[in-house]
């Protein structure tokens, strides 16, 4: 699997400018931003993930009303969701979306 520099680039770019407070509604107030946040989720970082670790996603789960935290249980880190890299990553984030939709 080749991977694209400018992909990354794109990346860093989204995560530099990605907030969901940001705007006029929210005026930065982050926590007013997640408490809005209406839909059923499930957020799914992994255990092993060192550029967002889950301590991040509790933060936020800590702050939405209808959502779930699920871990990927993976020694993968950033990449555990990369589709097919790892068949049972990828069972679990499935299984996670069928559920998830069919409620």
């Amino acid at each position: 699997m080749a991977f694209d520099a400018n992909d990354l680039l794109g990346m860093m770019h989204t995560w530099q400018v990605a907030n969901i407070a940001d705007n006029k509604i929210y005026n930065g107030d982050f926590e007013a931003a997640c408490k809005a946040i209406q839909a059923k989720t499930i957020l799914m970082p992994c255990k092993t993930d060192l550029y967002f670790p889950v301590a991040d996603n509790e933060i936020q789960a800590s702050l939405m009303s209808n959502t779930e935290l699920r871990p990927i249980p993976s020694d993968w880190g950033h990449i555990a969701g990369a589709p097919g890299l790892n068949p049972v990553d990828s069972a679990f984030i499935d299984n996670a979306h069928r559920e998830l939709l069919a409620s």
